[in-house]
């Protein structure tokens, strides 16, 4: 990175304000947490080089054709300890790596289809994971609502009937006692209930001693009790059985998948770095195209020449077409003097300058006239008040 323009300058040019209008535009947690870390580069080239990126990345999406992203997580510890032997992600994190996985193959599938992203292509392509026999061993275990499917393994079927059947028949003595005891008027309410997954009967507290069985609770008033009747103990103790058993099955699922999972955590985690750059990329393509940006060219040869540029700032306060455009032009000179009346734009001149200059070596598109030739600049140095915003005076140096 280009250390010599330290973190001070940038926040006094407002470059972290940029970044933050980028950053609306990403998916990926990582892909924000880029941009926002984005600094300039410490040599052309890479500016230029990731410059290319975006510059491809806009021909997509100019074509209305927008890559397959979504909201991806920071995945980076799911990832890291699925490698741990006998660890067991959480559903959440297997459906968010199952998500990683298939986005990585569409991603993939985009680029090979999209010829102008020849760039992005080269350097990325090889990065993104494809498999798709690894997502069906993931994918099986869900189901449409994106819980653990019945099919998800024979044994958990199989637990699962049994739970339905005898709940089925609990039910059913249950609503029976509930008629008898409604005609008696022992019951508070005429529904079934549930207490610590077991069913119950609310009964009048009054009547407490009429009806065998465990008491559970009571309400807040005192009047109900919840009774779990003597002739379902046994049912409701047999469901909370076959609740523990499905708990363990779903265990040994979910830590064989994270197996899975861990068998390929380097590729996965390669591909969750290269999908974030790639959504940084779109990103800050998508913010090109809403300022109407252009890459300058940097030629040490040629005279620094900022054509018809806008302040970003500016623009997304009062609009591209309202704010007014600067040139710019530094010859052989080693100073420029800009004087002139109190709110005559020198500060928005040179803070513009200072802004743009960063943005295109920290691979951005500005918004400038495409013939603006840049240099590459050794420092940039920045004298300003603390509390000083656009409209107010500051000294910038650019040498």
């Amino acid at each position: 990175y280009y250390r010599m323009i330290g973190k001070q300058v940038l926040e006094k040019l407002e470059f972290n304000k940029i970044l933050e209008y980028i950053s609306v535009y990403s998916y990926t947690v990582n892909g924000k947490e880029i941009i926002l870390n984005k600094r300039p580069f410490d040599d052309v080239e890479n500016a230029l080089k990731y410059g290319n990126y975006v510059s491809e990345a806009k021909e997509i999406l100019i074509k209305n054709d927008f890559p397959p992203l979504s909201y991806i997580p920071d995945l980076t510890t799911s990832i890291a300890t699925a490698k741990i032997e006998d660890a067991v992600l959480n559903l959440q994190s297997i459906k968010d790596i199952l998500s990683l996985a298939e986005t990585s193959r569409k991603l993939y599938q985009f680029l090979k289809l999209n010829e102008e992203a020849q760039s992005i292509s080269n350097d990325f392509l090889n990065k993104l994971f494809v498999d798709k026999v690894f997502e069906h061993h993931i994918s099986r275990i869900f189901d449409e609502s994106g819980e653990i499917s019945d099919n998800a393994s024979p044994k958990l079927k199989e637990i699962r009937v049994e739970i339905k059947n005898k709940g089925d028949q609990l039910r059913k003595i249950v609503n029976r006692l509930l008629r008898q005891l409604s005609e008696s008027y022992l019951v508070q309410e005429d529904y079934m209930t549930q207490r610590d997954g077991r069913l119950v009967l609310p009964i009048k507290s009054e009547h407490k001693r009429h009806v065998r069985g465990f008491i559970h609770s009571e309400s807040s008033t005192g009047q109900t009790v919840y009774i779990e009747p003597e002739e379902t103990l046994e049912l409701n103790n047999d469901i909370l059985s076959l609740s523990f058993a499905e708990k363990r099955e779903i265990e040994r699922i979910l830590k064989q998948v994270t197996k899975k999972i861990g068998e390929v955590s380097d590729q996965l985690k390669i591909s969750l770095r290269a999908i974030s750059e790639i959504d940084a990329v779109f990103a800050a393509a998508k913010y090109s195209i809403e300022i109407i940006g252009s890459f300058p060219t940097f030629d040490i040869h040629k005279p620094f020449h900022l054509l018809e540029g806008r302040h970003p700032v500016l623009i997304k306060k009062i609009g591209l077409n309202k704010t007014v455009p600067l040139n710019l032009e530094i010859k052989n000179q080693n100073v420029i003097l800009i004087t002139g009346p109190n709110a005559g734009g020198k500060t928005v001149v040179l803070k513009t300058t200072g802004l743009l200059l960063i943005m295109a070596l920290s691979e951005l598109y500005i918004p400038a006239h495409a013939d603006s030739n840049l240099h590459f600049s050794d420092k940039v140095l920045v004298d300003i008040g603390d509390q000083q915003s656009i409209e107010d005076t500051f000294i910038a140096y650019l040498h």
